[in-house]
């Protein structure tokens, strides 16, 4: 659908500017226009009438007019008879142009299909209904055998109507709107990637900010900790060294004190015996009747 309003566009714009400098352009998409049935000169009128719908199909064909059919056409015309409001030999651009205007349409392709010998000629005129005059004709020759015209009365509307012109422009036009497109894409792909590149540079920046951050607090904390161990190596070697304090161990006190306490009593048992025994054999025998003293009882010390 697009592609068909871009070559009315085309189209239109070739032929105003070729043909009819002083009409402006207009707002339609679509040229409306009609075929009037073309004459038959020393040919069959059947064969020219299969002509003028071959010629109608194929401009309907390029998608670039609005066609006022056969049917429509005739039918508007039959009114016109009946009013009188056609001339009964109608083939002037005035004339035309007034059946144009009735049908409604903006152009009216008329002409002839005549034979020369063996050689078929195609004449074609396109008349303006708002200029009543011909903006374009064109004229083919073939000698060649009927059903070879079909082909050639195609090319003769198609040429007339300034189609190959208007799809080359066309054609033109949308390779310049692609080439357009392919260098605004072009330039948007350069400018991500550079944006792209940009945004990398920055997180790379961003890393290597973070990476020396932290390598400098790690440094940082390795030396207090150096530091921190040389001033408790320090201070350990200024002090003087303190005596060793060990918690007395009770039970082994008391163990030792009851051995000496048993000791003790040992000894004392054994002081009296041998007193006693020198007391008996000498009681009378003191020479100078003193006495001995008694020995004195064991007395252990425990200090805790």
């Amino acid at each position: 659908m697009k592609t068909k309003k871009s070559i009315s566009v085309f189209l239109v714009a070739a032929m105003m500017a070729t043909y009819l400098p002083v009409i402006p352009a207009r707002a339609k998409e679509k040229i409306t226009i009609a075929v009037y049935e073309l004459t038959a000169k020393e040919v069959s009128a059947g064969m020219v009438s299969i002509l003028s719908d071959v010629l109608r199909d194929a401009i309907f064909q390029t998608g670039m007019f609005e066609m006022l059919t056969k049917e429509d056409m005739k039918r508007i015309m039959e009114n016109m008879a009946e009013r009188q409001q056609v001339e009964p030999d109608c083939s002037t651009d005035a004339c035309i142009a007034e059946i144009a205007g009735a049908l409604g349409v903006e152009m009216m392709i008329t002409g002839s299909v005549g034979k020369v010998g063996k050689t078929y000629v195609i004449n074609l005129r396109l008349i303006s209904a708002e200029m009543a005059n011909t903006i374009n004709t064109t004229s083919l020759s073939c000698p060649c055998e009927e059903d070879v015209l079909i082909e050639r009365i195609k090319d003769a509307g198609l040429k007339l109507l300034k189609v190959e012109e208007a799809r080359a422009e066309r054609d033109a036009q949308a390779k310049k709107q692609a080439e357009a497109k392919r260098k605004a894409e072009e330039k948007a792909r350069k400018k991500a990637e550079a944006e792209r590149k940009k945004e990398e540079k920055r997180l790379k920046a961003a890393e290597a900010k973070r990476k020396k951050a932290e390598e400098k607090a790690r440094k940082k904390a390795e030396a207090k900790r150096i530091l921190e161990a040389e001033s408790r190596k320090k201070e350990r070697s200024e002090s003087p060294p303190t005596a060793y304090k060990k918690k007395p161990n009770k039970a082994l006190w008391w163990t030792v004190g009851l051995l000496l306490l048993g000791g003790g009593a040992a000894a004392a048992a054994a002081g009296g015996s041998s007193s006693s025994s020198s007391g008996g054999g000498g009681g009378g025998g003191s020479s100078d009747g003193g006495t001995t003293p008694a020995p004195s009882t064991g007395s252990i010390t425990v200090s805790w």
